[in-house]
């Protein structure tokens, strides 16, 4: 657990970690799509996130890219991210309830307080990053 909140231990060794675990408890969590969602989740979340830390953007055919990317950056691309986005909060929040549920069940009541607290934080980003005037989780 220490290792995880070291820096260098970087999203992408983070992910890879989870998706070992899920792996082993994929026949018990019942919910199949979550597997498949951690399998989207490099592609979807970390390298967009990756590209906007550290390529730098500039003006193509008088549209906004980043370095290295076709895709320019207009309204329609960061709403299509925005909705990826909240597909896989509302993924991690399905994963987040099937092991809280596993965890009471295994007589864990702690653990399953832990993992209810990072599921409501998890819900509480995804709402802040819908913005008010956004589809909200599970609605486009």
């Amino acid at each position: 657990a220490e290792l995880l909140r070291e820096p260098s231990f970087g999203a992408f060794l983070r992910l890879q970690l989870l998706q070992e675990e899920i792996a082993k408890l994929a026949d018990k969590l019942g919910e199949p799509h979550v597997v498949e969602g951690l399998g989207k989740y490099h592609a979807e979340v970390i390298t967009p996130r990756n590209d906007f830390a550290h390529r730098k953007a500039h003006i193509k055919d008088g549209k906004l890219h980043l370095e290295g990317r076709d895709e320019p950056l207009d309204h329609d691309s960061m709403k299509a991210l925005r909705l990826r986005l909240l597909a896989h909060a509302d993924n991690l929040k399905g994963l987040l309830s099937a092991l809280q549920e596993m965890a009471a069940a295994a007589g864990q009541p702690e653990l399953a307080a832990q993992i209810a607290a990072v599921e409501t934080a998890v819900e509480e980003a995804a709402e802040a990053a819908a913005g008010p005037n956004q589809p909200q989780q599970g609605h486009v």
